[in-house]
């Protein structure tokens, strides 16, 4: 209404209009506001302190002596509302009812037998057990490192020797005090599993952000390294159609090759990439993870993830504010490592960083490389080979060891590991991916006559985060590959190293002789000294007639 009219109007005609648009607000907030009662099932008795929230969020409230509660919707009402007591089972309320009073009817909880029986021994400590707990349920990056568990005492664990499977359980929320992140996080187990096979923490979060901590910059430096990359980072970027832009790729089937350039993709993978309509479907403007080709790997600036569906006909459901069906899809790579101790909540928005201030104090120089670690830690990776020198036809066998540059312990940042094999003119020969799980992989190489001849090789492994880091941090591995011979020899070998003219000179005596003994007197040798690829030295030689030979 024009303001001009409204000074024309009489006063009752002012309160009226007043009154109405009072009416409407309070009408408009009755029917968004969530309002209920909890009760137990079969007495009707209200269950007080019962908690109400919307899983994984900061949102959630506390029922009163009255079993009644009133709770603010999401701006998504598919993301299911947690309602839990202790002593009841847990209900998830997934479709409520907009503008009616909620009912909801906790059963008394029935102990499962497993979890409350006491044994004398079960072949395992409970400080062992916890510290296995621990770094499953909370991760192993920097912040689970800096999370604390406030109420272990509440964990009961068992562990199954034959099987080599721990469970643990809790009839009240596993309270988790997050400390480079901020928050508080009460977390109701369903199933928390480990064994060789699988690592399960299914459960359902809570929220709680530290108001004095929500303002620092650490903080928000340290979020908004968890969140990018994460799976909320990916499911929003998904429903918004936003994956290339905010640096997400994904394939059917096995991942492309990528060691020139992350951004581009061998012959041939551009067939596997996919795209948003190819596994999205919107039903009712609700939008689902469609997977019917099977599993989709998931690329993120060097980091890898694969997600897939838990049962074959059921579609996953997804929000825009990041939030996924947990009951029908499942995570494993760099998405499955991320844990308890790097969760943000639903409602988390990555907001601009202030420009950082220069402090050349050792506090500041401290904390600008403790936020560089949290946010593009560095891999360090070692190659071993199972022997020292090979021959056309061997095979060429090795194992990887990456390591977390900062902590030094196993890396679950990157999960493949590629590998290199080039010639003395820096032609690369062969080209191979090492899968690696926490920090570890295998893997070999058979050296074919045709495509490896004999010659000066080097080998050169590396993850994509290493590469943003400098070629220093590439691993690089220099040997000779010899070609195959019918006769196998036995070499004893001498040193000894002197001063010439004011220069080392150094002198090597070598025997050989077949494996029966018999020495390989006046046989003609191709010997070749070597720089890493580079020939110093390039000579025909031959054995005495006891088969020794002299090189200085």
């Amino acid at each position: 209404m024009d303001l001009r009219m409204m000074k024309t109007l009489p006063n009752m005609a002012r309160i009226a209009i007043i009154v109405l648009n009072v009416l409407w607000i309070n009408t408009l907030m009755a029917q968004t506001i969530i309002t209920g009662r909890v009760l137990e099932a079969g007495t009707n008795k209200p269950i007080r302190s019962a908690s109400i929230y919307f899983d994984g969020t900061l949102n959630g409230t506390t029922s009163d002596s009255t079993g009644s509660f009133t709770l603010y919707p999401q701006a998504n009402r598919k993301v299911p509302v947690i309602v839990s007591a202790i002593g009841y089972e847990t209900e998830t309320i997934a479709d409520f009812p907009m503008g009616k009073k909620v009912i909801v009817y906790l059963n008394v909880r029935q102990y499962d037998l497993e979890a409350v029986t006491i044994t004398v021994s079960d072949g395992m400590s409970r400080k062992e057990k916890l510290r296995i707990f621990r770094k499953e349920f909370l991760g192993t990056s920097l912040n689970a490192m800096n999370c604390e568990i406030l109420n272990e005492g509440d964990i009961r664990i068992t562990y199954t020797k034959k099987t080599k499977t721990i469970k643990a359980f809790s009839e009240k929320p596993i309270v988790v005090r997050n400390k480079n992140l901020g928050y508080t996080i009460n977390f109701l187990p369903v199933n928390i599993t480990f064994s060789p096979e699988r690592i399960v923490v299914q459960g359902y979060q809570f929220f709680k952000e530290d108001p004095a901590q929500a303002g620092q910059v650490e903080i928000q430096k340290a979020r908004q390294a968890a969140y990018l990359g994460s799976q909320i980072h990916f499911v929003r970027s998904l429903w918004n159609n936003e994956l290339k832009k905010n640096g997400f790729n994904i394939y059917r089937g096995s991942l492309p090759s990528t060691y020139a350039n992350t951004r581009f993709l061998l012959q041939g993978a551009e067939s596997h990439m996919l795209t948003y309509d190819s596994i999205v479907n919107i039903h009712n403007n609700d939008k689902y993870i469609h997977l019917e080709g099977g599993p989709v790997h998931i690329e993120y600036k060097g980091r890898t993830s694969l997600l897939n569906k838990i049962d074959s006909g059921v579609d996953g459901f997804i929000s825009n504010n990041g939030y996924s069906d947990p009951s029908a899809l499942i995570w494993s790579g760099f998405i499955g490592t991320q844990r308890i101790g790097d969760a943000l909540p639903l409602e988390y928005n990555m907001t601009d960083l202030p420009e950082p201030v220069m402090d050349v104090g050792v506090k500041g120089i401290i904390a600008s490389m403790d936020t560089l670690r949290s946010r593009m830690p560095a891999e360090k990776l070692y190659i071993q080979f199972d022997k020292p020198y090979y021959s056309t036809g061997d095979t060429l066998r090795m194992k990887a060891y990456l390591f977390d540059a900062a902590l030094l312990k196993g890396s679950v940042k990157s999960g493949i590991v590629y590998v290199e094999l080039a010639n003395d003119t820096n032609k690369v020969l062969f080209r191979r991916m090492l899968p690696v799980g926490y920090g570890l992989g295998t893997g070999n190489i058979i050296l074919n006559k045709e495509d490896i001849p004999e010659g000066s090789y080097t080998l050169r492994a590396y993850t994509n985060l290493i590469r943003n880091f400098g070629e220093d941090l590439v691993f690089k591995k220099n040997f000779y590959i010899s070609g195959s011979s019918a006769q196998n020899w036995v070499v004893n070998s001498g040193t000894t190293l002197s001063k010439q003219s004011g220069k080392d000179n150094l002198r090597l005596a070598l025997q050989f002789s077949q494996l029966n003994k018999q020495v390989l007197g006046l046989h003609e040798l191709d010997l070749r000294v070597l720089d890493g690829k580079r020939v110093l030295q390039r000579d025909k030689v031959k054995t005495d007639v006891e088969g020794k030979l002299d090189v200085n």
